[in-house]
């Protein structure tokens, strides 16, 4: 266990009751800053976290609960033991830059920490008249720090060598107001309307169209390489995915009250990916991840 600061953790702050999420790299120091202005005085936080670094077990640490009773910096670690412990099975492996997911997280996390920049640069500009320089110079290193590791990742992200097009993790950009994606074992192709993400999916649906009047849907869908003697073949079981998931959400809306004509489904897109069947059907790892269905509303 390592109880001094760790730069490079790569730090998920969930907010349990808006549902927004930020991403973190932390400094040199260990620290990361999460804006709390959009919050009240006397207003209850609830965050949930989850720190990530290589040669580190992954951690999620108890949820994070405080009451805003003044207008100052709070510390989470106060309150939460974020020391993580080194993981000496993975001293000796390589890390594997071809992985899909990786490339989705570090894509991620750019665009995460650019927004921080905006946000810096934003309230370095709005100061400037009544703030010390000190504080302005701390500031713009923070920027400069974050457009450094931004690069870094960009360097990362140029280097990976991208075999396979299919999104195994996706996360909602653009327009996109909610998702919801869901990974399946073999043959299994019906989305579980019951789990707790596909539900905060429908309201926030629900949400949309209360301003919007009309909900659009995009639906992404695949299978692997691995045969399937049910659906016949994989982009039959793929297309077999893609259509529950549109039966499922479109009955989920019309039990909450949506008109059928202001749900448009825009994009049905299915495919079949990942690594070439290699008669070892055991090493589900290798192959599930290739087998999903991914909602989108917009």
């Amino acid at each position: 266990m390592t109880n001094k600061p760790l730069e490079g953790v790569l730090l998920n702050i969930s907010d349990k009751k808006t549902g927004e999420k930020n991403v973190f790299i932390t400094s040199e120091n260990g620290e990361y800053i999460l804006s709390l202005s959009d919050k009240k005085i006397l207003e209850t936080v609830n965050f949930n976290l989850k720190l990530e670094k290589k040669g580190y077990i992954t951690k999620t640490p108890p949820n994070y609960s405080i009451k805003l009773d003044q207008m100052k910096r709070y510390s989470i670690n106060d309150k939460l033991d974020l020391a993580m412990i080194p993981n000496k099975s993975s001293e000796n492996t390589d890390w594997n830059h071809n992985e899909r997911s990786q490339l989705d997280k570090l894509k991620s996390v750019i665009n995460t920490l650019e927004l921080q920049i905006a946000e810096l640069k934003d309230q370095l500009a709005k100061s400037l008249k009544d703030t010390a320089p000190a504080s302005n110079s701390t500031n713009d290193s923070r920027v400069s720090a974050l457009e450094a590791i931004i690069a870094d990742l960009k360097n990362q992200i140029e280097g990976m060598n991208n075999t396979n097009n299919v999104n195994t993790n996706y996360s909602p950009s653009g327009n996109i107001i909610a998702s919801y994606q869901e990974y399946f074992n073999y043959n299994v192709k019906s989305v579980n309307t019951s789990d707790s993400k596909y539900i905060d999916m429908v309201n926030k649906a629900i949400e949309r169209s209360k301003s919007t009047g009309n909900i659009t849907i995009q639906i992404e869908s695949s299978a692997s390489h691995v045969p399937t003697t049910t659906y016949t073949t994989n982009d039959n079981l793929a297309a077999k995915r893609a259509s529950n998931a549109s039966e499922k959400i479109i009955a989920s809306l019309l039990k909450k009250g949506i008109r059928k004509e202001n749900i448009i489904i825009s994009n049905i897109n299915s495919s079949v990916g990942g690594p070439k069947y290699n008669n070892n059907p055991g090493n589900t790892s290798v192959y599930e991840k290739y087998q999903y269905v991914i909602i989108k509303i917009k």
